[in-house]
């Protein structure tokens, strides 16, 4: 190793180019007896001593000529390890400091290429293997390790240890366990015809409620979650359906080429209508009359009067009315809850009234009771508008949930998934923050896009940041937006006037009355457009650029209204509860 020492007065500089005042570096040996020392070799071949200029050496000396007279402050030295060739393409990051900063042992550090040229995973410099992740830019920060040091003490003398909830045991489904199990051996076989296109209701809800419970868990806590989550896509489904195209009954409905509704309406509404047939007469009559209607249809094409009647020879029993309020109307379920709670002896009694507004659909559906100790599912059947029920309880409730299963479609203020960009993207406009972190933030919303056009809509959509979106666009556009409010003006916005429905900083989220906050956690929600009810608002919040990278590497296929992810991982999913349907406790 060979040091150096720059001029003083009365003393010339030793220094590679002699310069008074000025050292650079680039990895490759200035000083002969240093390159010496490799001469060794096995063969004693003749080893090239010269020194070599590599093109870092020449930017160097251009960057001295450019500033070495006026001198280097810490703005000119950000403008030249922005350059290429001294910032090549494998850098990682950059460090600066000047005299006066040295003296508080105070730096700034760029993480990231400081020619702002993020590396993303696939490309020359990092494989796509097993947990890579892209080196994206970050921008320069101040640097101290005693202001470091200070806060970590601080954190450390207020630090309580936080009380995390323990996760509540399955719930006890104990008394609706025939909802949530069937025996394989009760399925049907065999395809229906459709006589004609108002038909499809039943060929179509038949192999989709086939495929649902011929992969019902055996476990009916594990069933309640699955059914529960499949007839809650189904669910929003219909809403957004009904909400872009408008919706017809399925005995209304024929073929038609341009709306998806003429397919999925009869599909969903015959489902669901196969659904409650199974939970009124029970799985063994059930199957019973499917397998008649299979049997006697086979290969055939039946009409509906044909099918009910099938149907109610199967059952013994008339089905009629059961079903044809699902084929023959448009309009939802519209129940609603009052919950009582009221001291019984050492334990509690739970009332619950339950009344329809408009039609009153006979239907089955499942209550859950819960407490500090779990849950409890109980069976609820109305036959007409208003119904009435009571419950023992050992413990207070904390909660009371109506529908719990999804059992029937319900109206829902927000049906959007992340899913619907691809069903339509038109409108749909991307939104990147440029509080902090730009470049990344820019590049990840970039990188979306590009996996957008590659794998759907081969279109590059829209994209803006923050400060650039207008009045008009938060109107007229589905939005996507990245980053929280640390992030994001857009969603700062949002959060300040009480339009964003969690709560977030930097490095941290809330969602659901659970606090996030390591680097690998994300949340990504769809919401009603809060400037216009018809479009939606699809948020993509992480704590780390990493994370959201992770989040967005892929499109949004099957994903419900929110998930919390770790990396990529989905570690929770949901639909936001529908409007109405619970009923909360305080002790």
């Amino acid at each position: 190793m060979r040091l150096w020492r720059t001029g003083s007065a009365g003393r010339p500089a030793d220094t590679p180019g002699h310069f008074p005042d000025f050292i650079w570096a680039n990895n490759n040996n200035r000083d002969l007896e240093v390159r010496s020392e490799y001469v060794a070799n096995p063969e004693n071949a003749p080893a090239d001593l010269a020194f070599n200029t590599w093109n870092r050496d020449i930017a160097w000396q251009e960057a001295f000529k450019t500033y070495g007279r006026t001198g280097f402050d810490i703005d000119i030295a950000t403008r030249v390890m922005a350059t290429s060739p001294i910032n090549r393409p494998h850098a990682c990051d950059g460090k600066l400091t000047t005299a006066e900063m040295a003296e508080k042992l105070v730096f700034i550090a760029h993480q990231g290429k400081t020619t702002q040229r993020e590396k993303m995973v696939g490309g020359r410099w990092i494989a796509d293997l097993p947990s890579a992740t892209p080196h994206l830019t970050y921008g320069y920060t101040a640097f101290s390790p005693i202001w470091v040091s200070t806060k970590l003490q601080a954190a450390k003398a207020a630090w309580r240890e936080e009380k995390i909830a323990k996760a509540l045991p399955a719930p006890d489904v104990a008394g609706v366990k025939a909802i949530y199990s069937f025996n394989s051996k009760g399925l049907w076989a065999g395809t229906v015809r459709p006589a004609t296109d108002a038909e499809n209701w039943f060929v179509s809800a038949s192999a989709a409620y086939w495929q649902q419970l011929k992969h019902l868990p055996d476990t009916p806590a594990k069933a309640f979650e699955s059914q529960g989550a499949a007839l809650a896509d189904l669910n929003t489904r219909y809403l957004w359906l009904e909400a872009r195209e408008g919706v017809k009954a399925p005995l209304a409905t024929s073929t038609e080429y341009d709306r998806y509704g003429a397919y999925q309406v009869p599909r969903i509404r015959g489902l669901f209508a196969l659904h409650q047939l199974r939970l009124h007469l029970g799985n063994a009559a059930f199957s019973k009359a499917m397998r008649t209607v299979h049997d006697r249809f086979n290969g055939q094409p039946a009409h509906t009067e044909d099918l009910l009647k099938a149907l109610s020879e199967g059952a013994s029993r008339d089905v009629a009315p059961i079903l044809k309020p699902w084929l023959e109307r448009v309009d939802l379920p519209s129940p609603s809850i009052r919950v009582d709670v009221k001291k019984a002896g050492k334990g509690y009694e739970v009332r619950l009234d339950v009344e329809q507004s408009g039609f009153a659909y006979p239907f089955v559906a499942s209550v859950s009771l819960e407490t500090e100790k779990g849950a409890r599912l109980e069976r609820v059947e109305l036959k007409g508008a208003r119904a009435t029920f009571t419950y023992p309880c050992e413990a207070l409730p904390k909660r009371v949930v109506f529908n719990a299963g999804n059992d029937i479609p319900v109206r829902r203020g927000n049906f959007w998934v992340p899913g619907n960009v691809l069903d339509d993207w038109s409108t749909t406009l991307l939104v990147y923050g440029t509080a902090r972190e730009v470049e990344a933030q820019r590049t990840l919303a970039t990188n979306y896009r590009d996996i957008l056009a590659d794998n759907m809509t081969e279109v590059l959509l829209p994209l803006k940041a923050d400060a650039e979106v207008s009045e008009a666009d938060l109107a007229a556009s589905d939005l996507l937006v990245f980053g929280g409010p640390a992030e994001n003006g857009f969603s700062a916005r949002l959060q300040a006037e009480g339009k964003l429905p969690v709560e977030a900083a930097a490095g941290w989220f809330r969602w659901q009355g659970r606090t996030y906050g390591r680097p690998d956690d994300g949340l990504l929600a769809a919401f009603p457009n809060p400037w216009n009810p018809k479009r939606m608002l699809v948020l993509v919040l992480s704590n780390s650029r990493t994370q959201e990278w992770a989040m967005t590497k892929t499109i949004p296929r099957g994903l419900p209204g929110w998930t919390i992810y770790r990396g990529s991982e989905v570690q929770q999913r949901g639909h936001v509860l529908a409007d109405g349907m619970v009923a909360e406790f305080k002790p």
